[in-house]
């Protein structure tokens, strides 16, 4: 039996099915929506790949969520008032990390 570490977007999905109390079954329009194929979403949500940005931005549009809580980086680094951030002058616009 193989074992699948939780991801961001497997917790996302789960969080989805448990507040609409049904299954999530993405059909043709959600993966045109979302521009990311069957074979490679599924290789997502069992962890086995790893998201790109544009996926992440695509995502959390679909799923109503910030870009952030999609990826595995612990939040308080990526903050706007985190002194490191405002070092490295991270454009939050650029990247698409602020929600819009």
């Amino acid at each position: 039996m193989n074992t699948i570490i939780a991801n961001k977007l497997s917790q996302i999905i789960e969080s989805k099915e448990s507040k609409e109390n049904n299954v999530f079954k993405p059909n043709r329009q959600f993966f045109k929506d979302v521009e990311i194929g069957q074979k490679r979403f599924w290789q997502l949500v069992r962890n086995e790949k790893n998201l790109t940005i544009l996926e992440m931005k695509r995502l959390a549009s679909y799923f109503g969520v910030h870009i952030l809580e999609l990826h595995d980086f612990t939040l308080k680094y990526l903050s706007e008032d985190n002194p490191i951030s405002q070092k490295n002058k991270l454009d939050y616009k650029k990247y698409g990390l602020v929600k819009s």
